[in-house]
């Protein structure tokens, strides 16, 4: 089977992988969490958008009574695209602390074993590491998006310019979901991108699967804990076996 094709596998076998028991609870917490902010935000926006049509259809004639219809359509269509847009961000911001247990949890049902590093004094320690680790990824990110981003200014060039960010997004994306079962098993990220890159193309495939997932609505809803389970899959299955001298505490 080609990599490309594996990496999409192990993204969607995350999605069966959520609900398996001593995972689902990882999984699923956080899901209610951010669904939980939503509900309260829009509460709390309808009550005011309720006074402030209310306050609207008081100034309108008769005639133009309509419009506090066209009001409420237009609130509630505002309110989907901005949940299919966001829901993403605020999911993976609410999950961040369930992810590495999530990770361990995926990991231990799939093969029977704890990642090495994740007894709690062992992440006490480790707390400095991983806070620069999470810097070196957004610093990592930022700095290597704006070449790409440049593209779409350059003739010519920005015709396929898109295609170049949609697969530089994807590679964004599946190293950050795969850092956390990576991370638990004591890689280092510069470790862990040599590593991906020696798999590119299952960790593209994964990356774009990820990248579509995060796009349709109410499939996006569970996008995150999926590809936490994912990552974990394609560590398992295509990265574990090939670690070689990268393996945690190797020189490089």
């Amino acid at each position: 089977m080609p990599e490309f094709v594996i990496g999409i596998r192990c993204f969607l076998r995350g999605f069966t992988l959520i609900f398996k028991p001593g995972i689902r609870a990882w999984a699923v917490v956080p899901v209610i969490l951010s669904a939980t902010i939503y509900v309260v935000l829009f509460w709390w926006a309808s009550t005011h958008a309720s006074d402030v049509i209310a306050w609207a259809e008081a100034g309108l004639p008769s005639w133009l009574s309509w419009l506090g219809s066209v009001m409420w359509v237009l609130f509630w269509v505002l309110a989907v695209v901005l949940i299919t847009f966001t829901f993403v961000l605020v999911a993976d911001v609410v999950s961040s602390p369930f992810n590495g247990p999530l990770a361990e949890a995926t990991e231990r049902t799939l093969t029977g074993e704890n990642p090495p590093t994740l007894s709690l004094a062992r992440m006490v320690v480790r707390l400095p590491r991983i806070l620069i680790q999470e810097m070196k990824k957004l610093l990592y990110a930022m700095v290597f998006s704006i070449p790409f981003l440049l593209l779409f200014l350059v003739p010519a060039v920005n015709a396929v310019a898109p295609v170049l960010w949609f697969f530089w997004s994807a590679w964004v994306l599946a190293l950050a979901y795969t850092d956390y079962t990576l991370d638990n098993n004591g890689f280092l990220f510069r470790d862990m991108r040599r590593l991906l890159y020696r798999h590119r193309l299952a960790t593209w495939g994964f990356g774009a699967a990820a990248s579509i997932a995060f796009t349709i609505p109410v499939l996006n809803i569970l996008a995150v804990p999926s590809a936490v389970c994912g990552g974990t899959v394609l560590w398992i299955e295509v990265l574990k076996p090939d670690q070689g001298e990268l393996r945690p505490g190797a020189q490089s």
